[in-house]
C-alpha cells in the first residue's frame, strides 16, 4: 500500500516540514529546533522584517537546510546545540564566525556558540554613522573618540586621537584582546572550529 503523501503549506515560501518530527513537543510548546528553522526562514525570506532590518535581506538558506527533518537532525548532532551558558541561556545559531561576512545558513557554516560570544560580533550599521566600530568624532573640535572594551568587557573611554586611523587601531587590538580573552573562557564548551576562528579573529573597519 502507497503512503499517501503529506502536503502542508511551505514556511516563509521555501521550508519543507514533511512531519517526520513533531514541531510541538508533549507540553505544547515548540522544539527548539523547530523555533530556530522557522526563524532563520523568517530572516532570509520574510519582506516584513527585511523592511525593518535591511542587510538580513541577502541572506540565504542551503537547500538542504530548507527541509526541517534535515535541519533538526542537523542540530541534534553539532556540538553546543543542547548546551546552556552560566545565566541558563541556549547557545545560539550562527552563520559567520565560521566564514567571515557569510550570507548563507548550511551545515557546512553554522556553529552553536554562547549568547556573550555572539553579542560581541553583531553589526550595527544603522547606528554606527560614517566613521568606523567603536569611533566617534567630537561634538566640540577635531579629535575622534574611541570606546572599547576593558579586560572585563565593559565598553569604556580609551582616549581621543588626531586621525581616524590612530582611533581605529587602538579600537581594534582592545576588542581583539578581548574576543580572544572571553573566548578562551569557552575553551573545551564550543566547537573546536568556533575556538579557533575566535581566537584568530580580525576586526575590520567595516565591522
Amino acid at each position: 500500500m502507497r503512503k499517501k503523501a503529506i502536503s502542508c503549506k511551505l514556511v516563509h515560501g521555501v521550508g519543507f516540514n514533511d512531519q517526520t518530527y513533531a514541531a510541538k513537543q508533549e507540553d505544547g510548546t515548540y522544539d527548539k529546533s523547530y523555533k530556530l528553522w522557522v526563524g532563520m526562514l523568517e530572516r532570509c525570506y520574510s519582506k516584513p522584517l527585511h523592511i525593518k532590518y535591511p542587510s538580513y535581506s541577502c541572506c540565504r538558506v542551503s537547500e538542504a537546510f530548507k527541509y526541517y527533518t534535515y535541519f533538526r537532525e542537523w542540530c541534534y548532532t553539532q556540538e553546543g546545540y543542547k548546551q546552556k551558558d552560566s545565566n541558563g541561556r541556549h547557545y545560539q545559531l550562527d552563520k559567520d564566525i565560521l566564514i567571515k561576512g557569510n550570507k548563507v545558513y548550511s551545515e557546512d557554516t553554522c556553529i552553536f556558540i554562547p549568547p556573550a560570544l555572539n553579542l560581541l560580533l553583531i553589526k550595527n550599521d544603522a547606528t554606527r554613522g560614517q566613521y568606523p566600530v567603536g569611533i566617534h568624532k567630537q561634538t566640540v573640535g577635531d579629535k575622534y573618540i574611541v570606546h572599547a572594551p576593558d579586560k572585563n568587557g565593559k565598553r569604556v573611554y580609551c582616549g581621543s586621537f588626531v586621525t581616524v586611523e590612530e582611533a581605529f587601531s587602538t579600537y581594534k587590538k582592545l576588542k581583539e584582546a578581548w574576543i580572544r580573552k572571553l573566548t578562551e573562557t569557552y575553551k573545551g564548551l564550543i566547537d573546536p572550529r568556533a575556538y579557533e576562528a575566535l581566537m584568530n579573529y580580525s576586526v575590520e573597519v567595516t565591522d
